[in-house]
């Protein structure tokens, strides 16, 4: 049945009912298009502010790979968006409201080497002039629930995805040649938090991330990926490893062993299908917990899965003592597991 094309149409083709749940299903499949159409990856030629990272051969990846990076998710470009929302529209305003002088907003700067050579570029939010001090601000949004555990720098350096803000503001106030900015958080609820950081507190921070900028842009002129970093939590969480991009090196202790359980590689396909659904990945998990409870501590190959079992005591208070397994999988591509295989032959003098 075709709706009605007049909105003032005598004879409605549609109940009032069947009109509302026709438009909440419209209303949401033409945002989740146009979201979709949003969450496109542009190329870039040096590094950005916004994607300084603890790892110069990720910032390299971003470069020469860009187009291979994480696809941005409806929900995170929906939450981006809003925050822009916000700080363009309500914050920066209510700054000016509040008799600050903000100025230079969306100023595009560069970074440059000491020899002048670009290495970074970026968008500042602003700048506040302040008893005839100029200050980098810049706003950010959080979740409610994690902006309550932030406080200071050090918060902030210590988190998983937030680390990158101070870094990005240290190298803004480097680019302006500035000694103090500003982070402005704001929980998407109204409330704020101020942050200062000051270049002198941080000067071996901002140095670091000068020379990783001129470590990728030196990568990027050979065209070789620079070394890889020396923290495994790092590559455990990076992009790049989990798409195969990037193969650090895997130093892998004692005996692994191939598991050749076509079942269980099943259920980890499974676990890593639906990592964010229900039933099926739970029974998968359940079916995964089973069968390496009965194996031996140590290390196997199941497919492309590495899983590493550690078993450790348990205190008994209600329940017997007894001890738990700690299973660790980490994706391998598709074509590395036989060449793994090999090299931990190689490495052991013996069957993987």
């Amino acid at each position: 049945m075709t709706a009605s094309t007049s909105p003032h149409s005598d004879s409605p083709e549609y109940t009032p009912k069947e009109a509302c749940e026709q438009f909440a299903a419209e209303l949401l499949s033409r945002r989740s298009e146009k979201l979709k159409s949003d969450a496109a990856r542009r190329p870039q030629h040096v590094p950005r502010a916004s994607g300084v990272d603890k790892c110069a051969r990720a910032m390299y990846y971003q470069i020469t790979a860009w187009g291979e990076a994480e696809a941005f998710t409806e929900h995170s470009i929906a939450r981006m968006q809003r925050g822009t929302e916000l700080e363009e529209r309500i914050i920066a305003p209510e700054m000016a409201m509040l008799g600050f002088r903000w100025m230079e907003a969306q100023r595009y700067l560069e970074l440059r080497d000491d020899n002048g050579r670009l290495i970074m570029t970026g968008h500042i939010d602003g700048l506040v002039l302040w008893k005839g001090v100029k200050l980098v601000a810049d706003i950010k949004t959080m979740n409610p629930n994690l902006w309550g555990t932030i406080d200071s720098v050090h918060d902030l350096l210590r988190n998983e995805w937030f680390y990158r803000y101070p870094l990005q503001l240290l190298a803004y106030m480097m680019a302006y040649g500035l000694e103090s900015g500003l982070l402005i958080i704001d929980d998407c609820l109204g409330h704020w938090k101020t942050i200062p950081v000051h270049l002198a507190d941080h000067r071996e921070l901002a140095d670091e991330v000068k020379q990783r900028c001129t470590v990728v842009v030196d990568a990027c002129e050979r065209e070789e990926a620079p070394d890889f970093i020396d923290d495994a939590s790092v590559c455990a969480r990076c992009w790049w490893k989990k798409c195969g991009t990037c193969q650090p090196p895997m130093d892998y202790a004692n005996d692994v062993r191939t598991l050749p359980n076509q079942d269980l590689e099943q259920d980890l396909r499974t676990i890593e299908a639906y990592e964010e659904q229900g039933k099926q990945r739970d029974a998968a998990k359940r079916r995964f917990s089973k069968v390496t409870s009965e194996l031996e501590d140590g290390q196997y190959l199941c497919g492309p899965f590495l899983i590493e079992l550690t078993r450790k005591p348990r205190k008994g208070y209600v329940v017997q003592d007894g001890t738990t397994v700690n299973r660790t999988t980490t994706r391998i591509a598709e074509d590395k597991p036989d060449a793994l295989a090999e090299q931990l032959r190689a490495s052991k003098g013996g069957a993987a």
